[in-house]
């Protein structure tokens, strides 16, 4: 059964912002499956915007002015990646939350053996909150989807 499911586009230089989703569930299933996608994940691995940017930084931030330093910084840090991460409340509160900028996730929540990350406890009815931690989006579009269904959807 599906409970919940949204698609939306996030744009380049969206940053540090966090898109809340409420949904209710009234009979909720043993086994609770969140999925969360985005697409793309990587940036362009020449983007001069980004190169400069990073350029930037290396100069301000860490305080460097060597070109070969900076240069190798900057070619280390390319491509960039869209970095997006996930929290989960349920009606009893926080449930736990995941960080790992991996574009395509699927987590469990359950009484016993939910997903790494999250607490092992009943689904119970009420309202459920999913919230994406928007960090950076280095490409010029970003689509993203999130669903919510019992494990056997």
């Amino acid at each position: 059964m599906d409970y919940f499911q949204v698609k939306g586009t996030l744009e380049r230089g969206q940053h540090f912002i966090h898109i809340g989703y409420d949904f209710f569930i009234d009979d909720p299933p043993e086994k609770l499956s969140i999925r969360f996608s985005y697409d793309p994940f990587w940036g362009d691995q020449n983007d001069p915007d980004q190169r400069a940017a990073i350029s930037a930084a290396a100069r301000t931030q860490l305080q460097m002015d060597d070109p070969a330093e900076i240069q190798a910084i900057v070619d280390q840090a390319m491509p960039l990646k869209n970095a997006i991460s996930i929290t989960i409340a349920d009606p009893q509160g926080f449930r736990g939350e995941d960080h790992k900028m991996i574009p395509d996730r699927r987590f469990v929540l359950a009484a016993v053996k939910s997903s790494p990350c999250f607490s092992n406890r009943a689904n119970t009815a009420g309202k459920y909150k999913i919230i994406l931690h928007v960090y950076n989006v280095v490409t010029d579009s970003c689509q993203y989807k999130l669903s919510v269904s019992d494990v056997e959807s």
